[in-house]
């Protein structure tokens, strides 16, 4: 089953000083189940991307973004922005890709065309070297691009979008693909006139997608019109599967209340449903919206989400809702810890870095819980890294990732991915800041069993002394892999992505 790993929203964190390094690669791991390591392999260079991630540019705490598709831990296809100096945003960075074909890298490639400006590339594939981009930017119409065979075709606008917004702005917000010549890219457009269209002003969902290798021309996501209030509606996550069946999540402002709500959508045979709203007591106080959504098979998917009763005051609560043979049931809250820790100056912020469901009624959640302060200097304070199960269908309560506390102290630490080989067998990567450097760990379960979470092992020898595992990927068969990146400081200069697996 192909599965497309939710995009990492990991924090810029600056931790500079003089503290001594925590070795990342050390032998003296937490121990769990499968020994100290849990049976991943040293971390080794993806070769050529240091040339590529990593070029003459210093300074700065920019979190690169990227985005990992995989059919196989052996075969994948990753996406990266390529850092260039610290006055690079104002142009953009260009992008890269670099794809591994029975475990077998390739040489990384520029995507013509392609540019990152503080946001992120988002992609999917249906074979390595065979896949759909689009940057995630309001700044100049909607665009995406094919790779067909490894070489990468130039940006075409989507089809019929124009003739929707009529010169306002556009972006793409999520891109999905289920079967070769069948993907999906969903987004959002403004009405000219729109001052301020990153806020979410007079924003109108699209839908496009394409069939047979042909794409169609871009639609009004149909039904919002009779949920959405007309200020904001927007499509969030897409998970697509074979048959040609995608799931859509977003947030719409209800005409009710006028408060943000979560809402669904699926397309089958190409063809959309009406917008379906999210009910329940856990969102209907509003600010809410589907940040996660992962499908097992056709009608049977779950959505994961945010909400809270008051912006910047009242903490982020989660919530989760599950489809059962096409059929939305209401949304239930998550047990647990609220919030991290807060001081007068701060505010509470939750986010979701991943969900995945292995089968119906069998899902793990990786979740971050962050206290950020306010004013001159504003900025993530703390952040606390939590875990959920659902085991037949029931949530228990959310806790805090085993073993992150033993590694840190700094109280900083993010869960950045989460996958699934089956049932009660699954992966989550992260990071965690300790003694003025920061290091990539994962942390596997193995029969309903959650081990300890440990340093990625091998990145020491690398020069990674600042360290994240972006991505990990689990297939069916309980092989693994995962994907970070590590720089030897602060600067960019000579970082690089790793690859570990396991299994």
């Amino acid at each position: 089953m192909r599965r497309h790993s939710v995009r990492p929203a990991i924090a810029a964190v600056a931790l500079l000083g003089s503290l001594a390094l925590l070795a990342a690669g050390c032998s003296s791991g937490p121990r769990g189940p499968g020994g100290p390591f849990a049976g991943w392999s040293p971390a080794r260079r993806i070769p050529g991307t240091d040339a590529f991630l990593g070029a003459a540019g210093t300074a700065g705490t920019y979190q690169h973004y990227g985005s990992l598709w995989c059919a196989s831990p052996e075969n994948c296809t990753l996406v990266y922005p390529r850092y260039l100096s610290y006055t690079a945003p104002v142009t953009g960075w260009p992008v890269f890709s670099v794809s591994e074909v029975h475990g077998i890298w390739s040489a990384p490639r520029e995507i013509p065309g392609l540019t990152s400006r503080y946001t992120v590339i988002d992609f999917s594939c249906t074979a390595p070297g065979d896949c759909v981009a689009a940057e995630l930017s309001g700044l100049r119409p909607a665009a995406i691009l094919t790779e067909v065979h490894g070489a990468w075709g130039p940006p075409r606008p989507v089809p019929g979008l124009a003739a929707l917004n009529a010169g306002g702005f556009s972006q793409i917000s999520a891109v999905a693909c289920g079967a070769p010549g069948w993907c999906v890219v969903a987004g959002n457009y403004w009405t000219p006139g729109t001052r301020y269209p990153l806020v979410g002003h007079n924003s109108q969902p699209f839908v496009a997608s394409e069939r047979g290798g042909a794409w169609q021309r871009a639609q009004p996501l149909p039904g919002y019109q009779e949920l959405n209030r007309g200020w904001f509606a927007g499509i969030s996550v897409i998970s697509c599967g074979g048959g040609g069946t995608c799931t859509a999540g977003g947030t719409f402002r209800s005409p009710s209340n006028n408060l943000l709500q979560p809402f669904v959508t699926t397309m089958r045979n190409g063809v959309w449903s009406h917008a379906h709203a999210i009910t329940g007591p856990s969102v209907a106080h509003g600010n809410g919206g589907i940040r996660a959504i992962s499908c097992t098979t056709p009608g049977n998917c779950s959505a994961a989400g945010t909400y809270s009763l008051e912006p910047l005051s009242d903490p982020d609560r989660l919530f989760v809702a599950t489809e059962k043979d096409g059929t939305w049931g209401p949304a239930t809250t998550l047990p647990g810890p609220t919030t991290v820790p807060l001081r007068s100056d701060e505010y509470p912020v939750a986010a979701i870095s991943g969900l995945s469901c292995a089968a119906p009624d069998q899902c793990v959640i990786a979740v971050y819980k962050t206290a950020n302060s306010q004013g001159e200097y504003a900025g993530v304070t703390a952040a606390s890294a939590y875990l959920d199960e659902q085991v037949n269908g029931t949530w228990g309560a959310m806790h805090p990732i085993p073993g992150l506390a033993a590694l840190t102290r700094s109280k900083l630490a993010e869960p950045a991915s989460v996958s699934c080989s089956g049932p009660s067998d699954c992966s989550v990567s992260g990071y965690y800041a300790a003694r003025g450097s920061q290091h990539a760990f994962l942390i596997t379960e193995t029969a309903g069993t959650w081990g300890q979470a440990f340093p990625v092992p091998g990145l020491a020898p690398l020069g990674g002394r600042f360290t994240t595992a972006d991505f990990v990927y689990c297939a069916p068969d309980g092989g693994c892999l995962g994907v970070g990146e590590y720089r030897p400081g602060s600067a960019f200069r000579h970082a690089g992505l790793f690859v570990t697996l396991r299994g």
